[in-house]
Order: C-alpha cells, then sequence, then structure tokens
C-alpha cells in the first residue's frame, strides 16, 4: 500500500459511524424475512403492518467530501440495513460497477474486533481501504449457515470473491476496498465484495432462521429446510423467495417440491388487506395455472407451511393479478395459515407414553407423578418384556407404542415383539449394536446400525435391508436418532479422535442411502443425541464441568447449554418431539430426570438402564 496512511480503526460498527458523523436513524419497522432481499410486506385500507419490536437503520447516502475510510463505513451500514439498505449502497459504488455488485451471493458475519486500515496512491486518484476481522459465521447464497469455526478456509465463502479466510480455529476476513474518484470527485469503491459484510451485533438483530418446507419424495410428510431471512417487513416475502427458490444445496438430493420452476413473487412483496389477510401474487409459466388440484393442494400446503411461524394467519393467492383456486380455500380464496395436520412432520396428538428397562422388566412409566423401582409408578409390560428383561441395553418403542425394540445379548441381537403378549423376534445381529428407532411415518422402518463398523440395517416388516451410507465414511458412531420427518439423521461419534455431532440426509430418490455429512457446532464432547422438534436437537456431551445439556439447532447457529442438577451422571437421552412443549427425560446411575424448562429438571425416579417414548 502506498501513498499517506492511517491507523487502524477497531471497534464496534457503530463507534465506527460516529467517528465518522454517518447519522445512525432507528425506524419501527415491521414483523419477521432471505437473501437476497426486495420489497417489504406492506399494509394497504386500515390494517397496519405486521407487529415488530425491532428496529432498523435506514442507511445515510454518502456525505459529501467523504473520506476512503467514511465511505467504506457508509457502504458496510448500508449493506446490513433492511430499508432501501441495497438502493444506498450502491451510491457508495463506482458507476461502471454499481449493477454489477450482487447483495444475494451471501453475507459473512464478522466479529467485534474489526480493524480498518487506510492508504492512498501517490496522485490521490486512488485509494483502498483494508478491513480485517474475525469471521463468526458465513450465510450462502442459498440461504443456509456456516459458524466461521466450520468454514473452508480454502473455499470460505462458497464464492470466487476476493475474501480469505485464515487460520484453523479463529477464521478471518480480510478485504482490500479499492476505491477511485468519480467524476465529481468523490471517493467510490470500484470493487464491491461478493454478498454482503454484516458485524455480528447487526446480523442478530436483523436476520433469523426460518423453515421453508418441503417434501419427502413420496409426499408423505413436509420436511423443514432452515434458512437465514432478514426480521421486519421483508420476513414473509423473504420466505416465499427462499421457497420458489428450492431446497438448500445440502436438502436438495432428498427432498421434492410441487413449486414449479420460474414461479416466484409477482412483485417481490406480500401485502397485508385492511382484514389482515396477506395477499400472495405469483408469477410463473404454464405450469403454474395448468396445475390440477392435487398439486396445487400441495404447493397451497408448502406456502401456508412456511408462513406457519409467522406473524401471518390467512393467506390468498392470486397468479398476475386472478385469483388462483386452491382446494380448501373458503369463498374468498383464503386459506388458513398453519402446518396441515396430514404433513406435520410432528403429531399433533398429545398423548404420549415413556417406556423403561428396570434391569428386570420393560414398564410404563408415570413421569409425571414420579416412581421406584419397587413399583411405585411403573406398570410391566405384559409378556416376556415384562418378566424377562434383564438384557435389555437400550430400546425404542413405536410410535404408537405397540411394538418394542431392543439391543440385548450384549449389543449382538435386536429383538422386536409386541409390548403386548407374544415371544419377541430376532430381527438384526451384529457386533456392537446402537439403540435402534422405528421411523413411524407410514414407511413401518426399524433402523439399526452395528458400531463395530457402521453397518447400517433397515427393517421394513420381517425383511432386513442393507443401507449405504458414505455420509459415515471416517466416523465411528456413538448414537443416532433419525428426525421426525425420517429425512435426516443425528449422529454423534468420533472422528479424527475428536467427539462429534453431525447430520446426515437420509436419501430416499433413488436406492435409500446416507449422505451429506454436515458437522454441527457443540462445545464438549456429545455422547447422546434426540430430536427436541423437527429443528432442534436435545444433545448429551461431557464438558469441563461434568456432562451437562444443550440445545442444538440444526441451522448451524450456536448450541446453548442448558442448567443441569449437580452429580446427576447422566448417561441417556429421550424425547418426545412437539412443536412446543416437548417431552426430554434424562437418566444415568444417580437417577431419571425429566426436562421442567431451561433452567429446570425435575427428578421423577431412580437410575433406569434404557429409556424411550412413544406418543
Amino acid at each position: 500500500m502506498s501513498g499517506s496512511t492511517t491507523p487502524p480503526r477497531r471497534g464496534r460498527f457503530t463507534r465506527g459511524l460516529q467517528l465518522l458523523g454517518l447519522p445512525l436513524i432507528l425506524a419501527v419497522v415491521g414483523a419477521c424475512g432471505t437473501i437476497p432481499t426486495s420489497g417489504p410486506v406492506q399494509s394497504v385500507g386500515r390494517a397496519g403492518p405486521i407487529a415488530d419490536s425491532e428496529v432498523e437503520i435506514n442507511p445515510a447516502d454518502p456525505l459529501p467530501g467523504a473520506e476512503p475510510s467514511e465511505v467504506v463505513a457508509g457502504f458496510l451500514q448500508a449493506t446490513a440495513s433492511q430499508l432501501h439498505g441495497d438502493t444506498v449502497a450502491r451510491e457508495y459504488l463506482a458507476t461502471g460497477v454499481r449493477q454489477d455488485w450482487n447483495p444475494g451471493a451471501g453475507i459473512t458475519v464478522y466479529g467485534d474486533e474489526w480493524t480498518i486500515s487506510e492508504g492512498a496512491g501517490g496522485d490521490g486518484s486512488a485509494g483502498s481501504v483494508l478491513l480485517k476481522a474475525p469471521v463468526t459465521g458465513h450465510v450462502n447464497a442459498d440461504g443456509s449457515y456456516t459458524p466461521g469455526v466450520l468454514l473452508d478456509p480454502d473455499d470460505p465463502t462458497g464464492s470466487a470473491g476476493e475474501i480469505t479466510v485464515v487460520g484453523s480455529g479463529e477464521p478471518e476476513l480480510s478485504f482490500d476496498f479499492e476505491l477511485i474518484r468519480d467524476v465529481d470527485g468523490e471517493w467510490r469503491i470500484s470493487n464491491p465484495p461478493p454478498g454482503r459484510f454484516v458485524q455480528e451485533y447487526l446480523f442478530n438483530r436483523f436476520y433469523t432462521t426460518a423453515a421453508v418446507y418441503y417434501y419427502d419424495p413420496d409426499f408423505r410428510t413436509l420436511v423443514p429446510d432452515p434458512v437465514v431471512v432478514p426480521q421486519g417487513r421483508q420476513n414473509a416475502g423473504a420466505r416465499l423467495r427462499a421457497l420458489f427458490d428450492g431446497p438448500t444445496q445440502w436438502l436438495a438430493p432428498s427432498v421434492r417440491t410441487a413449486i414449479p420452476e420460474g414461479t416466484q413473487l409477482s412483485v417481490g412483496s406480500v401485502f397485508l388487506d385492511a382484514e389482515g389477510i396477506a395477499d400472495v401474487s405469483l408469477v410463473g409459466g404454464p405450469e403454474l395455472t395448468a396445475m390440477g388440484d392435487e398439486t396445487r393442494s400441495r404447493l397451497r400446503d408448502q406456502i401456508v407451511a412456511t408462513l406457519s411461524d409467522s406473524e401471518i394467519s390467512a393467506v390468498r393467492l392470486s397468479v398476475a393479478g386472478d385469483p388462483f383456486r386452491v382446494p380448501g380455500a373458503d369463498e374468498r380464496g383464503v386459506v388458513q395459515v398453519q402446518i396441515p395436520a396430514d404433513l406435520d412432520p410432528i403429531p399433533v396428538e398429545l398423548g404420549e407414553q415413556l417406556f423403561g428397562s428396570t434391569g428386570e422388566s420393560v414398564a410404563t412409566i408415570d413421569d409425571d407423578r414420579g416412581f421406584d423401582l419397587d413399583g411405585t409408578g411403573l406398570v410391566p409390560l405384559a409378556g416376556p418384556w415384562g418378566t424377562e428383561a434383564e438384557d435389555v441395553e437400550a430400546m425404542s418403542p413405536s410410535l404408537t407404542g405397540d411394538r418394542l425394540a431392543a439391543v440385548t445379548d450384549g449389543g449382538t441381537r435386536i429383538q422386536q415383539g409386541s409390548t403386548g403378549i407374544g415371544e419377541p423376534l430376532d430381527m438384526v445381529s451384529g457386533t456392537d449394536l446402537l439403540r435402534p428407532q422405528y421411523v413411524d411415518d407410514g414407511r413401518d422402518e426399524l433402523w439399526a446400525i452395528d458400531a463395530a463398523d457402521n453397518t447400517v440395517s433397515r427393517v421394513v416388516g420381517r425383511d432386513v435391508r442393507s443401507v449405504s451410507a458414505p455420509g459415515l465414511a471416517g466416523v465411528e458412531v456413538v448414537n443416532f436418532r433419525i428426525s421426525p420427518d425420517g429425512g435426516r439423521m443425528a449422529i454423534v461419534g468420533e472422528r479424527d479422535g475428536q467427539s462429534v455431532l453431525g447430520l446426515v440426509r437420509i436419501d430416499r430418490l433413488g436406492e435409500v442411502a446416507i449422505d451429506g455429512w454436515r458437522t454441527l457446532p457443540i462445545d464438549g464432547e456429545p455422547f447422546d443425541v434426540a430430536w427436541m422438534s423437527d429443528l432442534t436437537l436435545m444433545v448429551l456431551a461431557e464438558g469441563q464441568g461434568g456432562t451437562g445439556v444443550w440445545r442444538v439447532s440444526t441451522d448451524g447457529t450456536p448450541a446453548t447449554e442448558l442448567t443441569t442438577p449437580d452429580g446427576w451422571d447422566a448417561e441417556s437421552i429421550a424425547a418426545l418431539p412437539r412443536h412446543r412443549n416437548s417431552r426430554v427425560v434424562v437418566t444415568g446411575q444417580a437417577g431419571t430426570w425429566r426436562y421442567v424448562d431451561d433452567a429446570t429438571w425435575r427428578e421423577v425416579g431412580p437410575g433406569l438402564q434404557a429409556i424411550g417414548f412413544a406418543a
């Protein structure tokens, strides 16, 4: 770097704005949004905008005479904003590259300890501003999130941009903004970065994760695909744009969509009428308008499921201004926003049953009132499971609770039988069989993994089928759990001598296979896992303070450690997934506890050898 220089500037983005004299204007915006962003949810008539408590940055235009560092800071402020930010951000760019900048290429999220150092050419016609900052995460162009610690140093952003990430544990963003003077003599950026650079605290305030829903290959159930979207008035439109763009690269091989290719929002926005109904206007090719009732129903269900946890409660669809009738709509064409019960991967029934092995028998357990191994709160199962279960090491009840699969004989057999009378049958044999799991989304499958060699088996009826598992290469599996939709598998295991938590796909579009390993960040050494919802895991892990429980989102964002009892020596976790009020039980030699909230576990009885939930 030649010419005069200024010392690096450090600190929070807001501090930089104050130093540079750029106005920071806060405005109330509407609620819950994707990348790229365009157009807010707007209100028409008497209805107000979707409620939201967030505030937004109103970006400022470039100031006359701004120095290169001030231009860069203004550009960064504008790219972080969801209120006309992209339009203003282009004003900081040289005329020849304004339309070349693609804000939808992704978001690089950087931490607080950033530095800016400025230099200028000897003749004053060119300048540069070097931004360096720790990278805390990256949002890919498809909306998926990768934590900074998991970025690939050789391809940190999935693009060919001029971003470099160095170091293994502490990746760093290093980007040299080049500036030239325009015809009026004002400094403007001539090499905009691919996508956006957003400071972490602004990212956490103005972006959120939303579930976009696609179908499993047989259209039996909906599968969530978490993507990063803006909060505020752009949220609803952003969710739908993500849906219409198709699933993320990771999930795409295992799901299907009913949305015809080329379908988009006609104006990039979602509008609310005077009654608070969201008007969703679509545009697309002839495949859209030629849809039959079955396909229209599927399209409808993807849209309402994707909006189900937003502030919108009802939608009315149109295509190019004409009503788009879908089955189930009322006489006004209005459809209520919710995940359809017959496609919801989380059962809507609130029934539940906890099973436990006492070392002598398998029993149903009253975990609300508590139990003891002498019989109070325990109801032994009828038949052999209730009287001859001394060697049950791990088990899984079916969703309906009418069958039980258990690991016996020192981990060498999995037996399956009725929870009533009748002898259990040998289903799978191996060397070190892990706790099995039923997949009860209409497929009637029992899954098993032999930890000795990662052999994966899928039992359908009495037919045992081997499953190819390239996604488990290099991983010594310790425990696994399959998601409620049957399309994803959470894995805890050992990889390169380290304990790891990961997610793999269960690909069913062709021959059933396990593929697509993705590491999920977690402190400590994980050893057991359960699905708390269709997007959230509960994980047992050893840490510096002993055994703890972490709540882990499958979107890759940082895990949260929960408060746990002292000295509980937890060994196994079981959960009954719910959208709200999930049931979670942990057991170990010191006792059995039921999850109440993030700070409370209630002891309900002595330790059990194995536990499992049925709905």
